[in-house]
């Protein structure tokens, strides 16, 4: 079973501002006419800035979570992350941009840090989180849910 992750509106905003400031440092270089003969670094420029494009836009349209052979699957573009599900120990809720963990593979300001193993964890935030975590607890129901999520 696949969920999608949440995308909050923070985050489009700041998307949105992020590819306008790749486009708009991106055409300077076609108009300028004091280096109109360097074309090595016109290609360079172009590359590193479409890799980031297509980088964000892998982020953007492949960031979900599968629940699959008692793990879940974390995908974000090109970061994959394989959570054993029976190894989770807790699941928090999480508010806010700063996020206390290393993975991250989530769209939102809003979601879950799972705790597993004895000092691993990883940010999610899952679209239909009620079906999510019922899915989980179904596998691993020694999960430990905090009242607030």
């Amino acid at each position: 079973m696949t969920f999608t992750s949440e995308f909050s509106k923070k985050h489009k905003i700041t998307i949105a501002t992020v590819i306008l400031i790749i486009i708009a440092s991106t055409l300077p270089i076609f108009f300028d006419e004091k280096n109109k003969d360097n074309l090595f670094s016109k290609v360079i420029i172009l590359v590193i800035n479409l890799a980031s494009l297509i980088l964000l836009f892998w982020i953007i349209l492949k960031t979900n979570y599968t629940i699959k052979n008692k793990s879940i699957i974390c995908k974000s573009g090109p970061f994959k992350k394989e959570v054993p599900i029976l190894n989770i120990l807790k699941i928090e809720l999480h508010k806010g941009i700063v996020v206390p963990t290393f993975w991250k593979l989530s769209l939102s300001d809003k979601g879950f840090i799972v705790h597993y193993n004895q000092f691993d964890d990883i940010y999610i935030s899952p679209k239909n989180a009620d079906k999510f975590l019922t899915e989980l607890l179904k596998i691993n129901p020694n999960i430990v849910i905090p009242t607030n999520v």
